[in-house]
């Protein structure tokens, strides 16, 4: 098949360039002294077009034979045997079919010509230059025909408006400033900002709007309809603040009706509702009503398409939007349905293929579908029909069957738009021998599919059959795999293997060649549905250094919890997926290492005060004397002689038994800018018998002193009060004496 021609865009014009096949057809009923021209059109798509989408709608184009009289030279509609048409025919395919053909039929009397062309009837969406087609195709069966190109050139569609436009209707001031900060107001409305944008000719002057401030620039949404803006400017200095008000207004635009690609499609019964419009873009909003109807129905936003409708003549726009008014409408008629017969003969279908589907009849506009069973390892070429054209018999035949598996099976699957004629199945056509399916991908799926890094082509005699290559019984092919230029030296090949197919069944080549670590090939003769493998050893990248990074970030624990941390996790989160980069994505890795870092430099490492001698800890009231009732001290925590915050800085936790008489550990916990405890002791003693006053007043001096704040305080005092009672007791003695 000849390549098909590039698709050409341009910014006032867009190109879309078919290659069609006008091929000169043999009759197979046709009077021996008779010559004729049969002729077939097929335009092709590739996915360079298939990209426009909605946008390459081929249905409704009508191509036109004409001839060139013999006798005045002047050019006239041909007539030909072909659905009582004139040399006309019309296109009733889609753009996502890979092309429609279309049969001008037989000419009726080619005598009376000296030359023939081909011509595009006017229409909105495209245009051609006539194609002229050579006398020599007109003659005999057994005459070859000649391949033709036709241009189709996309006519520019005009946009749906100008786009709207916004102006600044007044722009003064009032306010306290004695003279206005000076400012530029560039209004923006187009479909990808609709904004207003004022800027401060000072960069540094504030504006203020909806109670928020901006320096030097504000950016807002402008709304279609009315908007009103009021701010004020504030010099840099703040020694003048001038008022302003902008009215901008955005009017709705008209739209220009939807395109005439909208097509109705018949019920697929007489009596029936299920009529259909199609055509419509899934974009936009839409409305319709009928012939008689006065309202407008919405059709539900997203749709391609109206449904549920009987015959008769619609009309469909565009619903207003905030952005638009409603559009003017299109008529659509939805025609009676015009049904034709589907005869299968069962003799006419061959040994081994059961039919799963093949209705009876088929409704012009709508698609039909048939369903066959085939045999084990068989294809089918096609499926031939014949129809009435005239006076006629005519043949032909459908191509592009679909080859899918169900249930273990092969099933064959045609689904074509109907034809506008009945058509009885004339024949079902087998390729010939048996066929096999060869398929070719990475060994490990899941691991590959990040990174295309080999292709592998498989070569061999195969058919094309419904986008997919089989390979008859015994057909010798070669796989070579080869690893992208852009990977070779990240990446090398580590096995290249045959299985066969949904198995892990191993099937040896007849030869395997390991040319390099880049390319390797394989040979061997197909005799079964198979699949290729390749393996392929990615070399990782180097991590190094974000290893070290890791190191030194350490223990989350130790950084203070504000938002620089929270970076730092996310950051840390990442590094699974980089550490599964390969080599080739090393700049990668060494800008997320290098990222992690300034998380790390960025975070607040908290202070451990865990041992630290510039921590002191004082508990109120200790030691505690024993009252019954459970002690919990005040404690005044300072760092530095900075005295702490409980709560904020540290957290404090007391035993359970703080009642009893003891030491009691009581633990300090360091939060928010520090971290680490610290245990400090505290004491609950025995509340001490009455005892009479020391009348030397030396004991009471050591209660006032303070001394007692401590356990060791109350010891000593005890201690000196017992000295003094016994020296008290040798001076009475040695008076006695």
């Amino acid at each position: 098949m000849k390549s098909i021609k590039k698709v050409l865009t341009g910014m006032l014009s867009l190109f879309l360039v078919f290659a069609a096949v006008i091929s000169v057809m043999p009759d197979q009923v046709q009077a021996e002294e008779k010559k004729y021209l049969m002729l077939q059109v097929r335009l092709l798509t590739d996915e360079g077009i298939k990209e426009y989408g909605d946008g390459l709608d081929l249905s409704g184009l009508t191509f036109c034979l004409l001839g060139q009289r013999t006798d005045s030279g002047q050019w006239e509609p041909v007539e030909t045997a072909y659905d009582k048409a004139v040399g006309e025919v019309v296109s009733v395919d889609y753009y996502y079919f890979s092309y429609f053909k279309a049969d001008f039929g037989r000419i009726t009397d080619p005598e009376l010509y000296s030359a023939f062309k081909v011509v595009l009837k006017e229409n909105s969406s495209y245009a051609m230059e006539d194609l002229a087609v050579e006398l020599g195709d007109i003659g005999q069966q057994t005459t070859p025909s000649k391949d033709y190109y036709l241009d189709l050139t996309k006519k520019v569609v005009p946009a749906d408006s100008t786009e709207a436009t916004a102006d600044i209707i007044s722009a003064g001031w009032t306010g306290t400033g004695t003279e206005p900060d000076p400012y530029s107001a560039a209004v923006t409305v187009d479909r990808f900002t609709d904004e207003i944008n004022i800027r401060t000719a000072n960069e540094n002057a504030v504006i203020t709007y909806g109670q928020q401030d901006y320096t030097g620039r504000l950016t807002a949404v402008v709304n279609y309809g009315s908007n009103v803006y009021e701010f004020t400017v504030t010099s840099e200095d703040g020694s003048k603040v001038s008022c302003y008000r902008a009215e901008v207004t955005r009017e709705k635009y008209d739209p220009l009706p939807p395109s005439a690609s909208l097509k109705g499609v018949s019920p697929s019964a007489e009596g029936g509702a299920d009529g259909m419009i199609t055509g419509l873009d899934s974009a936009k909003l839409y409305e319709y009503r009928g012939e008689n109807d006065t309202d407008y129905t919405p059709v539900k936003q997203g749709s391609t398409e109206i449904t549920g409708l009987t015959p008769g003549k619609y009309y469909v726009r565009f619903a207003e939007t905030e952005s638009q008014y409603a559009s003017k409408d299109r008529e659509v008629v939805v025609k009676e349905p015009v049904i034709h017969t589907i005869t299968l003969p069962e003799e006419n279908i061959p040994e081994g293929i059961t039919v799963l589907e093949c209705p009876e009849t088929m409704t012009e506009g709508r698609t039909f579908t048939i369903r066959l069973q085939l045999p084990e390892n068989t294809l089918i070429k096609n499926i031939g029909y014949s129809y009435k054209a005239g006076e006629w018999t005519a043949t032909s035949a459908f191509s592009g069957v679909q080859h899918m598996q169900e249930d273990g099976h092969t099933v064959a699957v045609l689904q074509r738009d109907a034809l506008s004629h009945d058509i009885t199945i004339t024949g079902i056509t087998l390729l010939e021998g048996k066929y096999y399916t060869v398929t070719a991908g990475p060994e490990d799926t899941e691991s590959a599919s990040p990174f295309i890094q080999c292709e592998i082509s498989v070569t061999g005699e195969g058919e094309l059959v419904s986008g997919d290559t089989y390979y008859e019984e015994g057909s010798d092919i070669t796989a070579v795999a080869a690893i992208r230029d852009d990977w070779r030296g990240y990446a090398e090949l580590s096995s290249l293997t045959v299985y066969r197919k949904g198995t892990d069944e191993v099937i040896e080549p007849d030869s395997l060649t390991k040319t390099d670590k880049n390319e390797w090939s394989l040979s061997l003769a197909v005799q079964d549905d198979i699949e290729i493998r390749f393996g392929i050893y990615t070399y990782p990248c180097d991590t190094a250094e974000l290893d070290e990074v890791i190191a030194l970030i350490g223990d989350l624990d130790q950084y203070v919890d504000n938002a620089e941390k929270d970076i730092l996790i996310t950051r840390l989160n990442e590094q699974g997926a980089f550490r599964k980069q390969p080599l080739k994505n090393q700049p990668m890795v060494d800008n997320y290492t290098a990222l992690l870092r300034a998380a790390y430099e960025s975070a607040t490492v908290r202070a451990d005060l865990t041992d630290s001698k510039e921590v002191s800890v004082t508990l109120e009231g200790n030691p505690h004397t024993y009252d019954g009732k459970p002690w919990e001290p005040g404690v005044t925590v300072t760092y530095q002689g900075n005295v702490l915050r409980k709560g904020i800085d540290y957290l404090v936790y007391f035993p359970e038994d703080m009642t009893s008489v003891g030491d009691k550990d009581i633990r300090i916990e360091f939060i928010g800018l520090y971290r680490g405890e610290i245990t400090v002791k505290g004491s609950i003693v025995e509340k001490q018998a009455d005892r009479p006053a020391d009348q030397s007043g030396e004991g009471n001096k050591a209660a006032d002193t303070g001394v007692r704040d401590s356990y060791a305080g109350y010891v000593s005092a005890a201690l000196s009060s017992m000295l003094l009672m016994s020296a008290a007791v040798a001076v009475r003695m040695r008076k006695k004496k």
